[in-house]
């Protein structure tokens, strides 16, 4: 008798209506994810070195997590970030592939992020602590 009432066309009806919005959430979640876990900090490097990346730009920024952000969604040939604090403000350089090689001079206090597009992770420890609210 119990397993005639799970087989109705109410309760088939039921998981229908409570599988589609719990399926949309779970895409949006990992979406979500997938944009924050794309960056990967990239080596730091004592002495100069060659590499084929060019300028694009650079701003002040609010935050490191402001920069990783507008390189993902404003500039879809960004694929790497140099970030420096300052004593007055904080500033953002960005960067996208070339096929030349440039030189790069040690970078004192700069941090750089490596955007990996089409790289997930399963795992996102940068997300919360570089992304603004």
């Amino acid at each position: 008798r119990f397993l005639d009432v799970l087989n109705t066309s109410e309760m088939t009806f039921l998981r229908q209506s409570l599988i589609s919005p719990f399926a949309t959430f779970l895409i949006l979640v990992q979406v979500d994810q997938m944009r924050f876990c794309t960056f990967e900090q990239a080596p730091f490097h004592s002495k100069p070195y060659y590499y084929y990346l060019s300028f694009i730009k650079y701003e002040n920024s609010s935050s490191l997590g402001a920069c990783l952000k507008k390189c993902v969604e404003e500039m879809p040939a960004c694929v790497q970030v140099a970030f420096i604090r300052n004593a007055t403000d904080e500033q953002c350089s960005f960067y996208k592939a070339s096929e030349e090689a440039s030189y790069a001079p040690d970078a004192p206090g700069y941090e750089f992020y490596n955007l990996k597009r089409g790289v997930f992770y399963d795992s996102c420890p940068m997300a919360e602590s570089l992304y603004p609210a």
